[in-house]
């Protein structure tokens, strides 16, 4: 874990590069393939999430799964990364017309 100097409670610590909180508090490995995990805190202060590669979403916190791609072409209907404005469950992104969890 790594924490903001001077913390005062297990809220102001976040878990290293490649492990994410899990909803106990403990840092839990990132190996699944196309999930991101970042560690630490974002720019707002938050603690980084589980995110989706581009090609892939989420299924669960820490889980994903590869996703369609738009007939005809070599572009995946899931853009992925942390895309906090698009109405979409854990942090993703979709094309135009495809939002909504999977």
């Amino acid at each position: 874990m790594t924490s903001v100097t001077g913390a005062l409670s297990s809220s102001q610590c976040a878990c290293l590069p490649g492990n994410y909180k899990d909803p106990s508090g403990s840092c839990i490995s990132c190996e699944e393939e196309g999930v991101v995990c970042a560690g630490g805190f974002r720019e707002d202060g938050r603690e980084s999430m589980p995110y989706a590669e581009l090609g892939f979403f989420l299924t669960g916190q820490g889980m994903a799964e590869r996703c369609a791609m738009v007939p005809g072409t070599l572009e995946s209907f899931c853009l992925g990364g942390e895309e906090l404005s698009v109405p979409c469950k854990s942090n993703c992104s979709c094309l135009e017309g495809h939002d909504g969890f999977m």
